[in-house]
């Protein structure tokens, strides 16, 4: 019989991950994407509604490839997290790279299926 031992140290790291993607999870699951129904003519709403703004409404704009409103950290999305998941700003970070990246993966699997 062996013992297995895990650190206390360990056990905090697993749980803040699990944590993390918890909030991820939750703010992908929060973003809505309303996107073009008709990619030539525009219609329908074409907009993103993320949780972490007041405005909260974006248009997707399908012919400028090299802007996101997703390419920076909005002060908007670190409080937030303070406010509603107990995140410190260094945590927001984290949580930022993981949900800008879905997001903008998202966002790009769209436009593509929209431009066919």
């Amino acid at each position: 019989m062996s013992i297995i031992f895990i650190s206390m140290e360990t056990q905090n790291e697993d749980n803040l991950e699990r944590y993390y993607n918890y909030v991820v999870n939750h703010l992908v699951k929060s973003t809505k994407i309303d996107a073009w129904r008709n990619f030539r003519t525009r219609r329908g709403d074409g907009t993103i509604s993320y949780p972490f703004f007041k405005s909260s409404d974006f248009h997707i704009n399908a012919y400028d490839e090299d802007y996101s409103p997703l390419m920076f950290l909005p002060s908007s999305f670190s409080d937030y997290c303070q406010h509603w998941y107990g995140l410190e700003r260094k945590e927001t970070r984290i949580v930022w790279e993981r949900y800008s990246k879905i997001m903008i993966k998202k966002i790009e699997d769209i436009l593509k299926r929209l431009s066919r």
